[in-house]
C-alpha cells in the first residue's frame, strides 16, 4: 500500500453519497429494509438513518469520534479505525464509568495484541485522551500496561468460523506477563511474555528474542510494501526494564455459547466491537454474500448472549473498520448493533424530535497546533485566492516564531528515531505510535516551514524557499505530517482514514530539487542542459510541467512512471526514456556536491 493524500476528493464524494442516502430517508424515501420478523427485532429500520449518518460523518472526517449519548447505561462510542478504542476506554475511566483491573470483552476477527509500540503517557484529562490514537493492531496492549485491563475475553464468531476455531487460534486460556521497557531516547514500550514469572534480573534477556523477531518482521514487511519509506536504522540502544506487573494478564478465547458468567463479578467490564467480527472469515477475507437479515440476527443473538451472561459494560466502543468490513455491509451492521445494544438493555439512547437518535461529534483536531490548522487553511485558500498569500505567510511565520524552541528540543530528544515508533500494523505505516504524533510543536514547525516554502515559490522568492526547505531538512527531519487515506483493499473495499507519515529523506530531497530547479530555470542555467532542452522541445512550452514533475522526484516510483510516459512522447524527447533518470541524477549531484558553494552564492545561511 502506498500512503498518499490525494484521495480526499474521492473521500468527500463517498461522504456526499451516504449523506444523500441519509437525506432521502429523512424525506420519506424508503431506506434499505431488514426483515424484522426474521431477526426478531422490532423497528430495526429506525436505526438505519442513524447508522448512515455515522458512517457519513466518519468518512468525511476520519479522525473524528461519534458518540451516541445515553440516558441509562454507557454511551456508545463509534470510530472509523479500531485504534481509537484506547481513547474511548480512557474516556470511560476518566468519566468514572470503569476502573483499573477491568475485563475486556472483545468481539473482533483479530486479536489486536501487537506489542512493542511506543507508549504515550497515560492521559490525565479528557483532552489528553482525545489526542491519543494507537494503530488498529496495538490499541489493547497500552491498556494492559496502564493497568486498566487485566483480563481479555476474545470471542469468535461460530457462524463464520467454518473450521470450528477462532481466527488464527483455538479456544484456550493464556497467561502473559507485561514487561515495560525504555530505550535510550526515552520512549517506553510494553512486551508480552509467556511462561514463568519474569524477574528484574532475567526479564531483559528473555524478551531479546521477541524484540529481534519483531524487528525482522517489520523490516521485511516495510521493505516489501513501503520501499519509498525512509530506511534509516531505528535506535535499539540502552534498553532497560522500567516495569514488571505483579500478576499476569489472562486471555480467554471462546465462542458466545461458551462464555463464562460475569453476573457476580465485581470488576468493571469493557465491551469493544469490531464490525468485521460479523462479516470476516478466519482467512481475513469477507464472507460470501450474506443475507442482511442473517447478519442482523447474528448481532442480536451475540449481544443477547452477552447480556445473558451478566455482561453489563461501563464502556462500549464500535469500530467500523473500512478495509476489513465491506462497505455494503457497514451501515447494516452498525444499525443492527445499535438496535441490539438498546433493545438488550445495555444502553438507552438520547432521542431527538421525531424519534431520531442523538449524536455527538468530536472532530479530534487536538493533535495539531491550533495555529498550524489556521496556517494550513490559509495556504489552501491561496490556491483559489492569490490575495491571501501575505496572510498565509504571516500565519506560517507565527507558528515558527512561537514554537521553534520547543520543536528543536523535541528534535534533539530523538523520539522519532526509536525502534518503537513504527506502527503495530506495518502494512499501514500511516498509523504510527502516538509518541511521534504528540510532538505537536516539532510537527507544526516543520509543516509551517514547508508551507511557507511553497508560498515563496509562488512569489518566485526561490532563495527564501530554499532556505526554509534546508532548515526542515537539517533541523526538523523527525517531523511527521498528517495524511488523508483512501486506498483500495482487495479484501474488503476501500480503506479510508486519517493518519501520519514521516517526512522521508526522499520527500525532502524532492522538495529541495523542485526549488533548485525553479531557481536554475529562472537564472537561465537549466536551459543550457541537453536533457532539459529535450524535455521542453516541441510546439508548446513545458516548463511548468517540468517543475511539476520535479516535485514528485523524491518518490522512487515517480521516476519509473515518468519514464514510461516519456517513452510515449519520443517526438518531444530526443533522448527517449533516459531523460528523467539523467535529470534526477544531475539535480541530485548538483544538490549534494555544490551545496555549500550554492548556498554561499545565494546568501543562504
Amino acid at each position: 500500500m502506498r500512503v498518499t493524500d490525494t484521495f480526499r476528493f474521492a473521500t468527500a464524494i463517498a461522504g456526499v453519497i451516504v449523506t444523500i442516502l441519509t437525506s432521502a430517508e429523512s424525506r420519506g424515501v424508503p431506506a434499505p429494509n431488514f426483515d424484522a420478523d426474521s431477526t426478531g427485532q422490532q423497528n430495526l429500520n429506525a436505526y438505519l438513518t442513524t447508522a448512515a449518518e455515522i458512517k457519513s460523518r466518519l468518512y468525511e472526517t476520519p479522525q473524528a469520534r461519534v458518540r451516541v449519548p445515553s440516558t441509562a447505561g454507557p454511551p456508545v462510542d463509534l470510530m472509523l479505525h479500531h485504534g481509537g478504542a484506547y481513547s474511548s476506554r480512557e474516556h470511560a475511566r476518566l468519566e468514572g464509568r470503569v476502573r483499573d483491573g477491568a475485563v475486556l470483552i472483545l468481539l473482533d476477527s483479530h486479536a489486536d495484541l501487537m506489542d512493542q509500540v511506543g507508549l504515550a503517557p497515560r492521559p490525565a484529562t479528557l483532552e489528553e485522551a482525545d489526542r491519543i490514537e494507537y494503530d488498529i493492531a496495538s490499541h489493547i496492549v497500552p491498556s494492559l500496561a496502564d493497568g486498566l485491563i487485566n483480563e481479555i475475553v476474545h470471542i469468535g464468531n461460530r457462524r463464520l468460523d467454518w473450521e470450528g476455531r477462532l481466527p488464527a487460534h483455538v479456544p484456550r486460556v493464556r497467561k502473559m506477563w507485561v514487561i515495560q521497557i525504555r530505550d535510550a531516547t526515552g520512549v517506553e514500550a510494553a512486551v508480552l511474555l509467556d511462561g514463568d514469572r519474569p524477574t528484574s534480573a532475567d526479564a531483559l534477556t528473555r524478551i531479546q528474542p521477541l524484540l529481534a523477531r519483531r524487528e525482522k518482521l517489520l523490516e521485511s514487511v516495510l521493505a516489501r510494501t513501503q520501499p519509498s519509506l525512509d530506511r534509516r536504522r531505528r535506535s535499539a540502544e540502552g534498553l532497560r526494564v522500567v516495569g514488571l506487573q505483579p500478576t499476569p494478564v489472562v486471555v480467554r478465547t471462546t465462542f458466545p455459547d461458551d462464555l463464562p458468567d460475569f453476573s457476580g463479578d465485581a470488576r468493571s467490564l469493557l465491551l469493544d466491537i469490531d464490525e468485521d467480527f460479523f462479516v470476516l472469515r478466519p482467512e481475513t477475507e469477507p464472507a460470501a454474500e450474506v443475507d442482511r437479515a442473517e447478519v442482523a440476527r447474528d448481532v442480536e443473538q451475540t449481544i443477547g448472549r452477552l447480556v445473558e451472561r451478566g455482561i453489563r459494560p461501563g464502556s462500549v466502543s464500535i469500530a467500523l473498520s473500512p478495509g476489513y468490513t465491506p462497505e455494503d455491509q457497514m451501515t447494516y451492521v452498525t444499525a443492527a448493533l445499535l438496535a441490539a445494544l438498546e433493545q438488550g438493555g445495555v444502553s438507552r439512547y438520547v432521542r431527538l424530535p421525531v424519534d431520531r437518535v442523538a449524536l455527538e461529534i468530536n472532530d479530534r483536531t487536538g493533535d495539531n497546533l491550533p495555529e498550524i490548522q489556521m496556517a494550513r487553511a490559509a495556504a489552501q485558500a491561496v490556491e483559489h485566492d492569490a490575495t491571501r498569500i501575505s496572510e498565509a505567510l504571516a500565519l506560517c511565520s507565527g507558528v515558527i516564531d512561537r514554537h521553534h524552541v520547543a520543536a528543536s528540543a523535541q528534535q534533539r530528544r530523538g523520539w522519532a528515531r526509536s525502534r518503537f515508533v513504527t506502527t503495530g500494523n506495518p502494512e499501514w505505516p500511516w498509523q504510527p505510535s502516538p509518541v511521534v504524533v504528540q510532538q505537536r510543536e516539532l510537527n507544526g514547525v516543520a509543516e509551517a516551514y514547508t508551507l511557507r516554502a511553497m508560498l515563496f515559490v509562488q512569489r518566485q522568492q526561490y532563495k527564501d524557499a530554499l532556505q526554509d526547505l534546508f532548515t526542515v531538512d537539517e533541523h526538523y527531519s523527525d517531523a511527521y505530517q498528517p495524511v488523508s487515506i483512501r486506498q483500495f483493499s482487495k479484501a474488503a473495499g476501500w480503506i479510508v482514514g486519517h493518519g501520519w507519515e514521516p517526512r522521508t529523506s526522499q520527500q525532502r530531497t524532492g522538495r529541495l530539487l523542485q526549488v533548485l530547479a525553479s531557481l536554475l530555470l529562472r537564472a537561465g542555467a537549466l536551459e543550457r542542459e541537453p536533457f532539459y532542452r529535450a524535455w521542453t522541445a516541441g510546439p508548446r512550452d513545458r516548463a511548468s510541467e517540468f517543475l511539476s514533475d520535479v516535485a514528485e522526484l523524491g518518490q522512487s516510483d515517480a521516476i519509473v512512471r515518468h519514464t514510461k510516459l516519456m517513452e510515449k512522447d519520443r517526438e518531444a524527447l530526443a533522448d527517449g526514456s533516459d531523460v528523467m533518470t539523467r535529470m534526477l541524477a544531475w539535480l541530485s549531484a548538483t544538490l549534494e556536491t555544490e551545496r555549500r558553494a550554492f548556498r554561499a552564492r545565494m546568501g543562504v545561511r
